[in-house]
C-alpha cells in the first residue's frame, strides 16, 4: 500500500483515482469531473461517499447506477490505491460508498504521530499578510477590536501551521488631523504627558473631535509633519501609552501581537502623494470639483483619493498599504479582518489596486485580496453592547468583567458542598485555589 503523508494526501489520491474510475466506466474524458467525494452521511455504509456518477451519467446519457457500479469495480482494481479500500460499492441511484481499510486508517494515524500532525507543509514561497486589530492611537480599544484581533490571530496561526510566512499587520491610526487635534487639546489643557494615562488621552481625543478643526490644530499638524522635535516626542508618548494597553490586552487574550507587528498610517505618509500621481499619470484618476477620484465601470460610486484642499484620505493610505504589502512584503494573499460595514470601502480599494496593477508580484503572481468582515458585538437587546451606565464598553472593561464573573463562578462552585472533588482532599483543593 502506498505511504500516506496525511489525511489530505489520502483525499487527493482518492479523488484522482475516482476521476480515473469514472473515465474508465463512462468511456469519456472525466479528468475535469468532480467526484464529489464527501464524508459519508451514513457511517454504517462507509467512510466516504462519492456522488460524481450522477452528474456524469446525465452528461454521458447513461444509467447512473450502472455507471457507479462500473466505476466502483474500476476503483477496486486501481493499483495506485491498492490496500487503501476495504470495499467500494454502488448504492442508491448512483452513489459509490467507500470503506477505508484498517491499514489505511493505521497509516493515517502514523502520519499524525509526528510533530507535523499529518499536515503537509505548503510549498508556496510568497507570504500571507493579515491586517488585524487596527487600533487608533489615543483611544481605548472597543469591543469590536475583540473580533478583529481574535479572528485575525486565528487566521494567522492557521497559515503559519500550514508553513506559510505570515505578516501580522496592526494598522495603527497614528497620523493626520485627529491626532493633531488631540495633541493640540492636550497642550491647551497642560496635560503632563510623562504621567498621562490612556483614559486622559481618550478624554482629550473625544473632546477634540467635538470641536471644529481650527488654526491651532492645523498648525499642530504642520509642525508635526515638518518634524518639530517637541511635538514628535509628544506624539511618540501618545503611541507608547496607547500600545501599552494594546499589548496588555493581547497578553490577556493569548494572541501574538507585539511592537514588531505594528505599522501605523504614519509609515505611509510619504507614499500618499506618489499614489495619487501614479493614478493620474496612468489616466485612472480624474478631477471632480477639485478633488481626485477613481471611477469604476460597474458602479456610480467613485473612490476619493485626494480632497479638494489637497489632503489625503483613509483610501489613499489603504492603497499605499496594499501596494506595500504585495510588492514589498511579497504577499500573495492579503487579508483584511475589519468590520463588515467597511465592505464597500474595501471593494473600491481592491478594485482600484487591480486597475493599476499593484496586486501583481514581481514574478507575475496575482495577489488575492480579501476582506473578512464581521458584525457588531451585541447585548441581549440586540443592540451594541453597553455598560450598566449606558456607555459603550471598552475592550479592557469587557475583559475585566469577564474575568471577575468567571472568578466568582469558580469560587462559588468550589465552596458548594455538591462540587466534585475528583478524589482530592480539602487541603489539596485549597493548594490549587
Amino acid at each position: 500500500m502506498p505511504a500516506l503523508d496525511s489525511p489530505v494526501s489520502l483525499l487527493h489520491e482518492l479523488e484522482s483515482a475516482l476521476r480515473r474510475a469514472l473515465a474508465t466506466a463512462s468511456g469519456a474524458d472525466a479528468s475535469s469531473a468532480d467526484p464529489q467525494l464527501r464524508p459519508s452521511a451514513s457511517p454504517e455504509h462507509g467512510d466516504f461517499q462519492a456522488n460524481g456518477a450522477l452528474a456524469l451519467a446525465k452528461h454521458s446519457k447513461c444509467n447512473p447506477r450502472e455507471l457507479a457500479s462500473r466505476a466502483a469495480a474500476a476503483l477496486t482494481a486501481d493499483s495506485s490505491i491498492a490496500g487503501w479500500l476495504d470495499r467500494a460499492e454502488p448504492a442508491g441511484p448512483g452513489f459509490i460508498n467507500l470503506r477505508l481499510s484498517e491499514r489505511a486508517l493505521g497509516s493515517m494515524l502514523d502520519a499524525f504521530d509526528a510533530p507535523a500532525l499529518g499536515v503537509t507543509p505548503s510549498t508556496e514561497r510568497h507570504a500571507v499578510v493579515i491586517d488585524l486589530c487596527g487600533v487608533n492611537v489615543a483611544k481605548q480599544m472597543h469591543v469590536g477590536h475583540l473580533r478583529a484581533t481574535i479572528i485575525g490571530d486565528t487566521l494567522a496561526r492557521v497559515f503559519e501551521r500550514l508553513g506559510r510566512k505570515v505578516w501580522r499587520e496592526n494598522h495603527l491610526g497614528d497620523w493626520g488631523v485627529p491626532i493633531a487635534m488631540t495633541l493640540a487639546r492636550l497642550r491647551r489643557d497642560r496635560v503632563d504627558l510623562d504621567r498621562v494615562t490612556l483614559d486622559d488621552l481618550n478624554t482629550a481625543y473625544r473632546a477634540a473631535q467635538e470641536e471644529p478643526e481650527n488654526d491651532e490644530s492645523r498648525l499642530t499638524l504642520v509642525k508635526l509633519q515638518s518634524g518639530d522635535a517637541e511635538l514628535v516626542r509628544d506624539w511618540n508618548k501618545l503611541i507608547e501609552v496607547t500600545m501599552r494597553e494594546v499589548f496588555h490586552v493581547a497578553r490577556l487574550l493569548g494572541v501574538k501581537l507585539g511592537p514588531e507587528h505594528s505599522r501605523g498610517e504614519s509609515f505611509f505618509r510619504d507614499r500618499l502623494g506618489p499614489v495619487v500621481e501614479a493614478f493620474v499619470s496612468k489616466g485612472l484618476a480624474v478631477e471632480d470639483a477639485g478633488a481626485m477620484v477613481v471611477r469604476f465601470a460597474d458602479r456610480e460610486r467613485p473612490l476619493l483619493i485626494r480632497k479638494k484642499d489637497g489632503g489625503f484620505l483613509y483610501s489613499t493610505t489603504d492603497l499605499a498599504a496594499v501596494r506595500f504589502r504585495v510588492q514589498e512584503l511579497d504577499g500573495s494573499r492579503v487579508v483584511y479582518v475589519v468590520d463588515a460595514r467597511q465592505r464597500d470601502h474595501f471593494k473600491d480599494v481592491f478594485d482600484a489596486v487591480r486597475l493599476i496593477g499593484w496586486d501583481v508580484l514581481p514574478d507575475g503572481t496575482r495577489a488575492e485580496l480579501t476582506h473578512v468582515g464581521f458584525g457588531a458585538v451585541l447585548g441581549k437587546d440586540r443592540k451594541p453592547l453597553k455598560t450598566r451606565s449606558g456607555e459603550n464598553f471598552t475592550l479592557i472593561e469587557l475583559l475585566n468583567e469577564a474575568i471577575e464573573r468567571g472568578t466568582r463562578e469558580v469560587a462559588s462552585r468550589a465552596e458548594s458542598p455538591e462540587a466534585p472533588t475528583h478524589g482530592m482532599t480539602p487541603a489539596q483543593l485549597a493548594e490549587i485555589g
